[in-house]
């Protein structure tokens, strides 16, 4: 299978039900942010020999609501990975912004069905933390709520269309009534706070500090910065499950609002199905976890 089919298979029509901030509130951006952004990347363009090209349509100096900080990292992450696939030759991003309608990013770039899979810019290579198209692409769709519909041909450019959702999901009051939901980390103190908070919305809530025996779950939790590796830990969580002839329930990253776009990425390799982000907000964290459960 070339990398243009099994990006196509896994992404063309995968889509995730809100974009939020970090802290579950609604923030705000232009779309010309995003083309201000990628048009930094000139120099990396002329390094690698590509000419990129941004353009913008009308209405691109509106306000929208998003997740600002998140749309600009991930925008300029997946143009750099184009533009280095694009070796010697063109990149071009449009972004659409047409007024009570959600705004597209197309991109057009290399032919990736003359990439081998094991391209690391262009498929999960063995460096789970490294970003590769594909880990950027389902960073936009789990983390961003974004709707991303991929063509490549045979000697073709491959073009993608990423769809930001137009506003955030409405929010309520989130449940997890009689979800079992299990904590994993070492920070006693956001164990607890995160375990009073979850029981308050119906949840059953566990305590695991490392793998060890489980009790079946429905979700699990990892708070990132109480784990030696975040990778390793949950690789552990899953071979436990296996043993114990479990199927594997959906992990969620509780990470720092300072981790970087590589780090992001990185956990979604790593195989957490969602993020969320400290300082907690109950209502984000049950509203992630009602959408992987």
């Amino acid at each position: 299978m070339s990398a243009a089919d099994g990006l196509r298979r896994q992404f063309a029509s995968q889509s995730a039900p809100s974009l939020s901030t970090r802290s579950g509130r609604p923030d705000r951006y232009r779309p010309s942010d995003l083309a201000q952004r990628v048009r930094g990347l000139g120099p990396l363009a002329r390094t690698e020999d590509v000419t990129l090209s941004v353009q913008t349509a009308d209405h691109a100096d509106e306000s929208r609501s998003g997740d600002r900080d998140r749309l600009l990292q991930l925008t300029t992450s997946l143009v750099s990975l184009a533009v280095r696939a694009s070796r010697h030759g063109n990149v071009s991003l449009r972004v659409e912004s047409p007024p009570d309608a959600p705004v597209r990013l197309i991109l057009r770039f290399a032919d990736l069905s003359k990439a081998p899979p094991g391209e690391t810019l262009l498929w999960s290579g063995n460096r789970r933390s490294r970003a590769t198209l594909q880990s950027v692409i389902k960073a936009f769709v789990a983390e961003l709520g974004a709707e991303v519909g991929i063509a490549a041909g045979l000697r073709e450019r491959t073009e993608l269309c990423i769809t930001l959702p137009q506003e955030p999901a409405a929010k309520g009051s989130q449940r997890l009534d009689d979800r079992r939901v299990l904590l994993v980390g070492d920070a006693r103190a956001t164990s607890d706070s995160l375990s009073t908070l979850l029981v308050g919305r119906g949840a059953e809530v566990s305590l695991q500090a490392e793998a060890g025996h489980l009790r079946r779950q429905d979700a699990m939790i990892v708070d990132i910065d109480s784990v030696d590796d975040a990778a390793s830990t949950l690789f552990r969580l899953r071979e436990t499950e296996r043993l114990q002839g479990r199927s594997p329930a959906p992990a969620l990253a509780l990470v720092d609002a300072e981790a970087t776009p590589e780090d992001i990425v990185g956990y979604f390799c790593a195989g957490f199905a969602a993020l969320a982000f400290k300082p907690i907000c109950i209502d984000e964290i049950c509203r992630k976890l009602n959408s992987i459960l």
